[in-house]
């Protein structure tokens, strides 16, 4: 399976990779935004309203409200946020027109991001599990020690 992952993108020019990515990243931007004007339009009954509901969100609706569309290009560049400010354009109504652009601003940066340093990281990542599951469990319980430490310095 590993080898599959690794070897797919090796076996492809950077440029078409980047497309992969680039094309990726908009379709998920569009498919969220379009969650979000389904839960606008009467979907608030629905189960993505339950998923899109809480403290995240209406963080991504005062970030969507302050910035625009700026808000959605910005958005590519977090994890997790991503999401929720995508859902948020499309429930706050904004324009497929002013939307799409900003998407494909955000969409083509993630792919450089992912294409480059992104997926080098992951391909070390996944060859390193192929040789030793210690390793990865060892990065794995500093990485989570190291955002633990974050999370704790911005509670105080």
């Amino acid at each position: 399976m590993i080898d599959v992952l690794v070897g797919w993108s090796e076996s492809l020019p950077f440029a078409a990779l980047w497309v992969v990515f680039f094309l990726g990243g908009l379709l998920r931007g569009h498919v969220l935004y379009v969650v979000g004007r389904g839960i606008a339009s009467g979907g608030r009954r629905s189960r993505f309203h339950n998923v899109f509901a809480g403290p995240r969100m209406e963080r991504a609706r005062l970030f969507v409200n302050r910035w625009g569309a700026l808000a959605v290009a910005l958005s590519y560049l977090t994890v997790g946020f991503q999401s929720f400010v995508q859902v948020s354009t499309g429930m706050a109504g904004m324009s497929v027109w002013r939307f799409t652009p900003a998407a494909v601003v955000g969409s083509m940066v993630w792919a450089t991001i992912y294409t480059t340093i992104g997926f080098t990281v992951w391909q070390v990542w996944l060859q390193a599990a192929a040789r030793s599951v210690w390793g990865v469990a060892g990065v794995a319980v500093v990485g989570v020690w190291l955002l633990w430490r974050l999370l704790r310095q911005r509670v105080r």
